[in-house]
This record gives C-alpha cells, structure tokens and sequence, in this order.
C-alpha cells in the first residue's frame, strides 16, 4: 500500500491519509494498515443501500405487490448485517428473510431454472415493447408534425408506437401476443423498439431500438395479399419476435434478449 501511494499519488501514505481530512476517524497503523471508524464504512454503503430502500419502496407501491408480507435478502450485499438493519428499520411493516448462504441464492435459483425453467411462471416486464406504425391521423392524440397524407389520399400520423406489451404488465411464461399489419412495400423493415412509459405515443421519444426485423415478400403476389402477422413469445430470457406472411408461410424471427 505504501508503494502504491508513492506510485500513485507521489505522497507517503501518511501524508495521504492526512490529507483526506477525516481526523482520528481513518488512521495508519502498523505502517501499511488503515484503521476506519464504523461510521465512515457505513456511509460508504449509504447511497446504495438508499437506492435500494428506494426502489423497494417504490415496488410495493403496486397494487399487485403491496400486500406482499415478506421480503427475501439474497446474494452477496444482501449478507452485510448493515443492509439488513437498514431494511428491517426502513422498511418496518415487511418481515425480512435472510437465508443461509445468501451469496449463494443467486446462483443456486440459476442452476434449478436451468433444469427446470417451469418454477418461473410468469415475468413483470421491466419495459413497454412495440413496434413503429402509421395510424390514421387523429388530432386529439397526434402532433401536426407526424401528420401526413397517404397513397390513398387519408390523414395518418406516422411512428407511432403499437404496444405488444406494458411496462410492469405480469406475462405468463410462453405467452404470445400477435398483431397483423398490412404492407406498404416488398420488403418489410419492422424496428422493435422498448421505453420505460406505460403509454407511449410515438417511437421517436425517449425509447430504444432493440433491433430489426426485414422480411423480403414475393413480388409476383400482389401486395393487398401479403398481410402479415407479427408475434412476441416471452419464453424465457430472450424475447423473440416473429413475423409470418398469412399467404406464404414465410417467417423471419429475431431473438432479443429481454432481461438487460
């Protein structure tokens, strides 16, 4: 540690903990060891474990999850006896169960999904997840600047955002959720787009493109034929999203991974 400092800071080690202004708070003992009161490694836990208090607090004011009447602490933060006081005072009207091995948990919970993926039988969407499409223009809802004026001479709005599924909205596991859409062209270019808003308007705020799927149609079909199905499947991890021409057959798919 004394190298280090003279490496790194170009000052003893001495004189680089006096400099850090915390008194009798941190000092240098034995020569190349730091003794650290209590309370400074507490609030070096402050602003996470606030951030944790925080989000909890902010789960269990759903509806669905407020009358939840325990909370289970696992992995490795989850084993500091001051994360557990923090929770168990915060968070008061909740029991708080810590099990053996907390660190371990995790892992363990990954290994028997492994083997077995039916002990998850449905998910909370982290996000809302839709595609981009032009409606029918309608002034209460759109903004003049999406306003356009189609091939056959109607009002439409165009990016906007057609949601398969909501941000929070539980999803059984291998749920499928189908839309058709009409092409405007022989190839079609289907962006999968996801945001945080539970009632997006247009994919063109504050969202994110996830990928894309292109599926060329067969050009001796007349177009008006050529409808299609675009499906999401919530298996597991990975979203997968699916797109199959009703004449043909044909699908192209796209794997997305939904946890991140």
């Amino acid at each position: 540690m004394r190298k280090l400092s003279k490496k790194f800071t170009g000052q003893k080690l001495k004189q680089r903990v006096d400099t850090l202004e915390f008194g009798d708070s941190v000092t240098l003992q034995g020569g190349d060891k730091l003794r650290v009161e209590p309370d400074i490694v507490r609030a070096w836990f402050d602003n996470p474990i606030n951030k944790l208090v925080e989000h909890v607090n902010d789960l269990l004011k759903d509806p669905k999850i407020m009358s939840v009447p325990t909370i289970v602490l696992v992995g490795g933060f989850g084993e500091s006896t001051y994360v557990q006081e923090r929770l168990r005072s915060d968070i008061p009207d909740k029991r708080l169960i810590v099990p053996a091995e907390a660190g371990l948990a995790v892992l363990k919970g990954a290994v028997k999904y492994g083997h077995d993926s039916s002990i998850i039988s449905s998910r909370v969407m982290k996000y809302t997840f839709g595609v981009s499409v032009d409606n029918f223009y309608d002034g209460k809802i759109h903004s003049k600047h999406k306003k356009y004026l189609n091939k056959d001479g109607k009002w439409c709005a165009k990016d906007c955002f057609d949601v398969f599924v909501r941000v929070k909205e539980e999803i059984p596991v291998d749920r499928q959720i189908t839309k058709g859409y009409s092409p405007t062209g022989y190839r079609t270019i289907t962006p999968i787009y996801r945001t945080t808003a539970a009632n997006p308007i247009y994919t063109t705020d504050p969202a994110c493109e996830l990928g894309v799927l292109i599926t060329d149609l067969p050009k001796y079909i007349p177009l008006s034929e050529l409808s299609n199905d675009t499906t999401f499947m919530f298996g597991g991890t990975e979203l997968v999203v699916k797109n199959r021409v009703r004449k043909t057959g044909k699908e192209e798919n796209l794997k997305l991974h939904c946890l991140k």
